[in-house]
Protein backbone atom coordinates (compact mmCIF):
# COMPACT_ATOMS: atom_id res chain seq x y z
CA UNK A 1 0.00 0.00 0.00
CA UNK A 2 2.80 2.44 0.87
CA UNK A 3 4.60 2.05 -2.49
CA UNK A 4 1.32 2.73 -4.26
CA UNK A 5 0.80 5.93 -2.23
CA UNK A 6 4.33 7.05 -3.05
CA UNK A 7 3.71 6.38 -6.73
CA UNK A 8 0.45 8.37 -6.62
CA UNK A 9 2.25 11.28 -4.92
CA UNK A 10 4.96 11.23 -7.56
CA UNK A 11 2.57 11.13 -10.51
CA UNK A 12 0.04 13.68 -9.24
CA UNK A 13 0.05 17.11 -10.90
CA UNK A 14 1.41 19.75 -8.52
CA UNK A 15 -1.69 21.93 -8.60
CA UNK A 16 -4.15 19.03 -8.12
CA UNK A 17 -2.51 16.74 -5.55
CA UNK A 18 -5.50 16.59 -3.17
CA UNK A 19 -8.00 15.87 -5.93
CA UNK A 20 -5.71 13.27 -7.47
CA UNK A 21 -5.27 11.54 -4.10
CA UNK A 22 -9.04 11.54 -3.48
CA UNK A 23 -9.77 10.00 -6.87
CA UNK A 24 -7.05 7.39 -6.47
CA UNK A 25 -8.30 6.53 -2.97
CA UNK A 26 -11.79 6.04 -4.39
CA UNK A 27 -10.44 3.74 -7.11
CA UNK A 28 -8.46 1.82 -4.49
CA UNK A 29 -11.58 1.31 -2.38
CA UNK A 30 -13.46 0.20 -5.48
CA UNK A 31 -10.71 -2.32 -6.26
CA UNK A 32 -10.80 -3.71 -2.70
CA UNK A 33 -14.59 -4.09 -2.86
CA UNK A 34 -14.37 -5.83 -6.24
CA UNK A 35 -11.70 -8.11 -4.81
CA UNK A 36 -13.96 -9.14 -1.94
CA UNK A 37 -16.86 -9.81 -4.31
CA UNK A 38 -14.57 -11.79 -6.59
CA UNK A 39 -13.41 -13.86 -3.63
CA UNK A 40 -16.99 -14.78 -2.78
CA UNK A 41 -17.70 -15.77 -6.38
CA UNK A 42 -14.54 -17.84 -6.67
CA UNK A 43 -15.39 -19.63 -3.44
CA UNK A 44 -18.77 -20.54 -4.90
CA UNK A 45 -17.20 -21.85 -8.12
CA UNK A 46 -14.23 -23.66 -6.56
CA UNK A 47 -15.59 -25.40 -3.46
CA UNK A 48 -12.74 -26.30 -1.11
CA UNK A 49 -13.60 -28.29 1.98
CA UNK A 50 -11.45 -29.32 4.89
CA UNK A 51 -9.43 -32.37 3.91
CA UNK A 52 -10.43 -32.19 0.23
CA UNK A 53 -8.17 -29.83 -1.68
CA UNK A 54 -8.85 -31.07 -5.22
CA UNK A 55 -10.01 -27.64 -6.44
CA UNK A 56 -7.22 -25.66 -4.77
CA UNK A 57 -4.80 -25.86 -7.70
CA UNK A 58 -7.42 -24.66 -10.17
CA UNK A 59 -8.39 -21.83 -7.83
CA UNK A 60 -4.79 -20.67 -7.40
CA UNK A 61 -4.10 -20.77 -11.14
CA UNK A 62 -7.31 -18.88 -11.92
CA UNK A 63 -6.55 -16.16 -9.37
CA UNK A 64 -2.94 -15.83 -10.56
CA UNK A 65 -3.96 -15.53 -14.22
CA UNK A 66 -6.65 -12.95 -13.48
CA UNK A 67 -4.26 -11.06 -11.17
CA UNK A 68 -1.68 -10.82 -13.93
CA UNK A 69 -3.81 -10.43 -17.05
CA UNK A 70 -6.51 -8.03 -15.85
CA UNK A 71 -4.13 -5.20 -14.79
CA UNK A 72 -2.13 -5.47 -18.02
CA UNK A 73 -5.28 -5.33 -20.15
CA UNK A 74 -6.55 -2.36 -18.15
CA UNK A 75 -3.30 -0.44 -18.61
CA UNK A 76 -3.24 -1.18 -22.33
CA UNK A 77 -6.86 -0.06 -22.76
CA UNK A 78 -6.74 3.10 -20.68
CA UNK A 79 -3.17 4.36 -21.15
CA UNK A 80 -3.45 7.76 -22.87
CA UNK A 81 0.18 7.70 -24.00
CA UNK A 82 -0.04 4.34 -25.73
CA UNK A 83 2.23 4.22 -28.73
CA UNK A 84 3.65 7.70 -28.13
CA UNK A 85 7.19 7.38 -26.88
CA UNK A 86 9.05 10.67 -26.51
CA UNK A 87 12.28 11.06 -28.38
CA UNK A 88 15.47 11.19 -26.37
CA UNK A 89 15.89 14.90 -27.06
CA UNK A 90 12.33 15.66 -25.90
CA UNK A 91 12.91 13.69 -22.70
CA UNK A 92 16.02 15.65 -21.74
CA UNK A 93 14.36 19.00 -22.49
CA UNK A 94 11.26 18.16 -20.45
CA UNK A 95 13.34 17.37 -17.37
CA UNK A 96 15.15 20.70 -17.40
Amino acid sequence: MIPMLAWIAHEAPKNQKATYFAVMAAFTNLAFSASQLGTKDFNKIFIIERGSYNELGKLMISVAVIGLVLPVITVLLFNPKRGKRPRRQEMTQSRI
